[in-house]
């Protein structure tokens, strides 16, 4: 579940599917906002995630984007309109194909 807010004052939920997993980080890719979970990537149209991109699982079954600590989730960036996300298990970096979300 992501928690968003509008004024800082009132919270609403956005509810990703539990496949999904735990939502790490969130950024804005191409006009629209992307959220970066263990298991995809999703687009949010006002308040409804659309999956828009899997995540590569290593042959064990295990997402590299695997939500272990809280203080540091794997993050997304954008670098010359391209999309990357960091691995947590290892440290890689992940890019995502350009393709519109």
């Amino acid at each position: 579940m992501l928690r968003v807010t509008d004024d800082g004052d009132t919270w609403r939920a956005i509810v990703f599917p539990p496949e999904a997993g735990a939502p790490t980080d969130i950024t804005r890719w191409r006009g629209a906002r992307v959220v970066l979970t263990e298991r995809g990537l999703y687009r949010l149209d006002g308040d409804t995630p659309a999956r828009v991109g899997d995540v590569p699982l290593d042959p064990q079954g295990r997402s590299p984007f695997v939500f272990s600590d809280v203080f540091c989730a794997a993050p997304l960036a954008v670098f010359r309109g391209d999309l990357y996300a960091g691995g947590q298990r290892d440290g890689s970096l992940w890019r995502f194909a350009p393709a519109t979300p």
